[in-house]
């Protein structure tokens, strides 16, 4: 479980969104008050002082009723919470080539999920192709999802004069810094050992990452490292529960 501390805004915020109870303590000079589910615990202290009268009153007010209520115990069952169905997407993409990617359902509409960017030598993003030095491919939908395994294809033939330069990396939650967040699903393998093959794994467990349109909790960002302006095809491969 992921822990971090919060503004109370902050954490109004994440409860609207998620719908996930709070749970407090009251001490003499303030109220501790946390949101917790099975991925992230989040907290907030609202001290009792002349300066913080408004924020411990929209608290008392409007949530301090509600809060400590008895939870049910999870107990997991099943591979994936009841209800969700397997998602298989496969995303293609060819590097240095903005104009070159498909992620698109049977009737051939853009699942609108993904974000193609372009780095330069200098980490700068480009929209010329013959400057790209890495290629970012963005992941975020805008529903909670269970991870169950993620792979890429790579091709038996790299371009470009410098195998080595070929690299990929993986990393959930890439907005919030470690140990919270940017998680590294997959970490710097050198593709050239892998070519006619595929990088990632399946996993026992799926993991649970939440929508958040503010704190970017469900994405996943893949980096492919290259030669300047080398262009080459992968195929993407997220299985998941939604």
């Amino acid at each position: 479980m992921l822990f971090t501390t919060l503004t109370w805004s902050q954490l109004k915020t994440y409860k609207s969104q998620t719908k996930v109870p709070l749970k407090y303590i009251e001490l003499n000079d303030m109220f501790i008050i946390r949101a917790c589910d099975e991925t992230f615990n989040f907290e907030c202290a609202l001290l009792k002082n002349g300066d913080n009268t408004t924020e411990i009153a929209d608290f008392e007010t409007n949530f301090q009723e509600d809060c400590n209520q008895a939870q049910a115990t999870l107990s997991r069952i099943t591979t994936n919470k009841i209800g969700r169905r397997l998602h298989d997407r496969y995303i293609s993409i060819t590097t240095a080539d903005q104009d070159n990617y498909d992620n698109t359902d049977y009737n051939d509409d853009d699942y609108g999920d993904v974000t193609y960017i372009m780095k330069d030598i200098n980490g700068d993003a480009t929209t010329t192709d013959i400057e790209a030095k890495e290629t970012w491919i963005i992941f975020e939908p805008t529903f909670d999802y269970e991870i169950w395994w993620g792979k890429v294809y790579v091709p038996a033939v790299l371009s470009g004069e410098n195998d080595d330069a070929w690299e990929c990396h993986a990393i959930a939650v890439p907005d919030i810094p470690a140990p919270t967040g940017c998680i590294e699903l997959i970490a710097n393998p050198r593709l050239k050992w892998k070519k006619g093959g595929e990088v990632g794994k399946e996993v026992v467990n799926p993991a649970e990452l939440k929508y958040s349109e503010i704190y970017h909790t469900n994405k996943i960002l893949i980096i492919f490292k290259h030669p300047v302006g080398a262009q080459c095809e992968f195929q993407i491969n997220l299985a998941m529960f939604k």
